[in-house]
């Protein structure tokens, strides 16, 4: 339930990003959806660094500093993002 739960609140998030920036912020690769892969990957990578980092220093963590949570909810906002950006 976690991960659709982060899955929505990164499509909410993606579309009310939208508002402020409703173009692209990257210009179209030759790859074209490769963001939809990229994107969520390195964002996924990056959470679990500073989930590490935090659990190093005994600090609280969420389940968004994890892989797959990060994951997850960058996969909604750029999923969002790739649908409606004009």
């Amino acid at each position: 339930m976690a991960g659709l739960g982060y899955l929505l609140l990164g499509a909410t998030t993606g579309g009310l990003s939208l508002l402020w920036f409703p173009f692209p912020l990257v210009h179209p690769s030759r790859f074209h959806g490769i963001s939809l892969v990229v994107s969520p990957l390195l964002t996924g990578f990056l959470m679990a660094v500073l989930g590490s980092t935090l659990r190093k220093y005994n600090k609280r963590t969420v389940k968004l500093e994890t892989f797959s949570y990060g994951f997850v909810f960058a996969f909604g906002m750029t999923l969002v993002r790739f649908l409606f950006a004009h």
